[in-house]
């Protein structure tokens, strides 16, 4: 299977980045978009398929930003295959300018997933779609043929709350069956039972700094964050309440997860604080415009959401002297569509 590049247009160049979308439109609550499905021809590359399905939608060249493809060998026939986030993709419009496809995106951050696939493609069968906040195939020697799935919706039951489930589809021979999947909570009344919220900041803030408004936390944690620390875990964990703190840091009205490891404790192929040094440890930072997928990563002691004059909300980091020493600890780091940046 061909490895993701950058002259591949669509395709993130680094598979462990998870690019940030445009915002979709406040006024499309839910997904209302269906993508067409082109006739089968001969010696189709899934590729090319799903690229010219994107400039049926738009009547024209669509813009396809990095994170619309995702490529893999999920159907385990040795061609590569194609899942779709049409979140990315956009359509010229007047003027000169691109503008996101009406419906395929809802206001939670879930968009509509295609799958194009070569073995359905070869059967004459459709190109099956479903809602969900990420997906891609797994990685070789991950779990080789498998999709990974981050959704609301579908696979684990409809959920009236924000988070829903993961689960993994595989290959049957004639389409796409769900296998693993995790539900979180089911209900509003269970998801309001399990927050807490966070007391004060872990670290005297300076002048010009308070800290940021503080979100709920679920003990139910969303699907992929969990998904992350077993694998970093190699296996089971356990965490204390205590290491986490939410706040809406990238804008978009849904809550963004700072994770310090101290309160980690690893129980599977590592054991104990595994991502801690004698002070230091490892700091995640989960944003909910990124799926939660592909935290940032920080080292230090302790980590704060904070608020400045100017309303914005940043994380602001303490640390030995070998961390802060450049500046590192100075002011807080904030998100700027595409990275950190003090």
């Amino acid at each position: 299977t061909p490895a993701p590049t950058q002259t591949r247009p669509g395709v993130a160049p680094d598979p462990e980045f998870v690019p940030v979308r445009r915002p979709q439109p406040s006024d499309v609550p839910a997904i209302t978009f269906t993508p067409p499905v082109r006739p089968a021809g001969p010696g189709q590359i899934m590729m090319q398929r799903a690229t010219q399905t994107a400039n049926d939608v738009c009547g024209g060249t669509a813009a396809l930003g990095q994170g619309t493809f995702w490529p893999g060998d999920i159907d385990g026939d040795g061609q590569e295959d194609i899942v779709m986030n049409w979140g990315f993709v956009e359509c010229p419009v007047a003027g000169g300018s691109v503008a996101p496809v009406a419906g395929a995106c809802d206001t939670s951050g879930q968009c509509r997933m295609t799958l194009f696939a070569s073995a359905l493609t070869g059967q004459g069968l459709g190109d099956p779609s479903f809602n969900a906040f990420h997906a891609e195939p797994e990685r070789p020697g991950v779990s080789a043929g498998q999709i990974f799935v981050s959704t609301r919706e579908g696979f684990c039951g409809a959920s009236d709350i924000g988070f829903g489930c993961m689960a993994w589809l595989r290959y049957n021979g004639a389409g796409y069956a769900a296998l693993n999947q995790t539900a979180l909570t089911s209900s509003a009344a269970e998801y309001a039972a399990q927050t807490y919220a966070p007391t004060g900041p872990t670290q005297t803030l300076p002048g010009g700094y308070v800290q940021a408004p503080q979100m709920p936390i679920p003990n139910a944690i969303p699907p992929v964050i969990d998904a992350h620390f077993r694998q970093m875990c190699q296996g089971d964990y356990s965490g204390d309440d205590r290491a986490a703190q939410s706040s809406d840091m990238d804008g978009d009205g849904i809550a963004d997860f700072l994770v310090n490891w101290s309160g980690i404790t690893c129980q599977g192929g590592l054991q104990g604080r595994a991502y801690c040094g004698a002070a230091n440890c490892r700091l995640d930072l989960f944003l909910s415009s990124r799926g939660y997928s592909s935290p940032e990563d920080l080292l230090g002691i302790s980590a704060d959401f904070v608020q400045d004059r100017r309303g914005r909300v940043g994380v602001l980091l303490s640390g030995t002297h070998s961390i802060c020493a450049d500046g590192f600890c100075d002011s807080p780091w904030y998100w700027t569509g595409s990275k950190l940046a003090q």
